[in-house]
């Protein structure tokens, strides 16, 4: 140290002579150029880490954020009651998106094969219920043909009745009148 500078000096003793080589130089002019390395490197060294980071959010962007959000467009289409969407099959990236998506299409396949089912059930429900509604107006209808049927006999019946209890009480009023004629006969027969 000379006064406020500061000096690198380097001695080199010479082989074979009783000389030595010296070499002084300034501490600042020295370290100037392993600064401008640093400073050079580490900018360098910024710029690579700058470009990793935008290299892997791009490949993050692409393999996983864009895959989710075609996922959540199909499970929107999937809520709003249309089961014919799927989410692609990529079968080069076998990775846990990939793993998720053929899990949610097989789900939607399931979930459109128990629509179809019920409704197909549904549709079998409907059938049967209009042909009963139409067995219940039939069974109706000939219920009261039968009801209209009975009536008409009861009243045939009746009249029937009416005619024979007539006839009976005819009968009985003949044969008494030929009782009394009898009696009658047989007092007068003797005058």
């Amino acid at each position: 140290r000379l006064g406020t500078k500061e000096f690198l000096t380097v001695f080199q003793h010479l082989s074979g002579s009783e000389w030595s080589l010296n070499i002084s130089q300034s501490l600042d002019d020295t370290l100037q150029p392993l600064l401008r390395i640093v400073q050079v490197s580490a900018f360098s060294t910024l710029i690579v880490l700058a470009l990793i980071f935008l290299i892997f959010a791009s490949l993050f962007h692409r393999l996983i954020v864009a895959r989710l959000q075609a996922m959540l467009q199909i499970i929107g289409a999937v809520r709003g009651g249309d089961l014919s969407q799927r989410l692609p099959h990529r079968p080069r990236q076998p990775d846990e998106i990939a793993e998720l998506t053929d899990a949610f299409n097989a789900m939607i396949e399931q979930l459109e094969h128990t629509v179809t089912d019920l409704n197909g059930e549904i549709q079998v429900r409907r059938e049967t219920e209009a042909v009963l509604a139409h067995h219940q107006e039939n069974l109706e209808k000939i219920i009261e043909q039968r009801g209209a049927e009975l009536k008409k006999e009861m009243l045939e019946r009746q009249r029937a009745e009416d005619r024979l209890i007539r006839a009976e009480k005819l009968e009985m009023i003949g044969t008494l009148a030929g009782g009394v004629a009898h009696d009658l006969n047989n007092i007068l027969s003797g005058i």
